[in-house]
């Protein structure tokens, strides 16, 4: 308890010096899919808008980046102070680390909320050598070990209405990031470059982004061509109800771009649709192929397990004809790289619903179900 005692009495002064500089706007950062963030280079700093997601006319959060070498002008736009390139993060989420990764900042990563979540084996090396340090829950981190880990940013994923609690009455910079909010694909994967400004990171993330979104549409090109769609089912039962994605979601896009004619695309639900098992046999019973995302330590699950759950689940044609695809996420990387890299998911999604159009036939997250 000391330690959130002496942040929240402690002020940071950063930099050796002042010097007043005008705050024109001299570049802005050209993003083609995001919408819910901006970056404009001013004479004085680098200034990074969030915009509420929940309310778009909006912003939910502003950062002001300076350069450690630079003096700090006095007069600067109004938000969050940051020095940058930051040395020491801390990370709530798997997306969160999946972007540093990516990025190859992951080094600088000292905290971290659910590591177990992470599947990855150079984090879980540096958990257990005591280099990044276990937060606990993500809806609840250990406030004190957050403040011991000394960060200089932590990556939050903020739902609507999120409260910090008293890490919001202390100096430490929390930049949100509301990527998941983005429908577009390549618009989550855009994110890089909000991450990558905190780095000095930019011409990598632009680097690295062009590649992802050269690799998606290269694969969208292929998809496009075909005429004869292969139908999809999504998902499964979870208690009394079947939450598939709705039309306007992220999951809806990916089908549509893999080439794959989804049941509910026409819906504009951006999240998923409550439905009951009747209501989904009637629509898709006869579908193509059916993917499922699940989590299940050790063996994957297999078709005789998923009967076993439901039993009506063996009367769909995709169950009868073993085009059943599952997402092990207690064993794979999925949510670590899925927002980062929509372009592993199109191609995993492509190349099961049209083997005859890709050479090779790996799928990185997806498995067929066996009995």
């Amino acid at each position: 308890m000391k330690y959130i005692i002496l942040s929240l009495m402690t002020l940071i002064f950063v930099g050796c010096g002042t010097e007043t500089v005008n705050n024109n706007i001299v570049d802005t950062t050209k993003l083609e899919y995001s919408k819910l963030f901006s970056i404009d280079k001013l004479d004085s700093c680098t200034l990074v808008s969030v915009v509420n997601p929940w309310d778009s006319t909006k912003l939910l959060s502003k950062y002001v980046l300076v350069h450690k070498d630079s003096i700090l002008p006095t007069t600067l736009p109004e938000g969050k102070l940051v020095r940058t390139p930051v040395e020491k993060v801390a990370a709530y989420s798997a997306v969160d680390v999946g972007v540093l990764v990516t990025l190859g900042v992951d080094d600088k990563i000292v905290a971290l909320c659910e590591p177990n979540f992470i599947k990855l084996l150079s984090i879980d090396e540096r958990v257990a050598a005591g280099e990044i340090i276990d937060l606990g829950s993500s809806s609840k981190p250990n406030i004190e070990k957050l403040l011991m880990a000394n960060c200089d940013v932590i990556f939050t994923n903020p739902m609507q209405n999120t409260n910090y609690g008293l890490l919001a009455q202390t100096n430490v910079v929390l930049a949100e990031s509301v990527s998941y909010m983005e429908q577009d694909p390549l618009g989550r994967s855009e994110w890089i470059k909000f991450y990558a400004v905190f780095f000095d990171k930019t011409n990598v993330a632009d680097s690295i982004f062009t590649e992802i979104e050269n690799r998606y549409n290269d694969l969208k090109a292929i998809t496009s061509k075909i005429t004869l769609q292969k139908t999809i089912l999504s998902e499964k039962r979870y208690g009394q109800g079947w939450w598939v994605p709705g039309g306007g979601s992220y999951a809806a896009k990916i089908f549509e771009d893999a080439g794959g004619k989804y049941f509910w695309k026409d819906t504009k639900n951006t999240g998923s649709l409550q439905l009951s098992f009747e209501e989904v046999f009637i629509k898709a019973a006869k579908a193509d192929h059916w993917f499922i995302r699940y989590y299940k330590k050790g063996n994957d699950l297999t078709l005789t397990e998923l009967k076993s759950e439901y039993e009506s689940y063996s009367l769909f044609d995709a169950y009868k004809n073993k085009t059943i695809y599952g997402c092990n996420t207690a064993t794979s990387s999925y949510y670590v790289f899925s927002s980062t890299r929509p372009e592993k998911e199109l191609s995993d999604i492509s190349k099961i619903l049209y083997p005859e159009y890709f050479e090779d036939s790996t799928t990185e997250y997806y498995k067929q179900l066996k009995d």
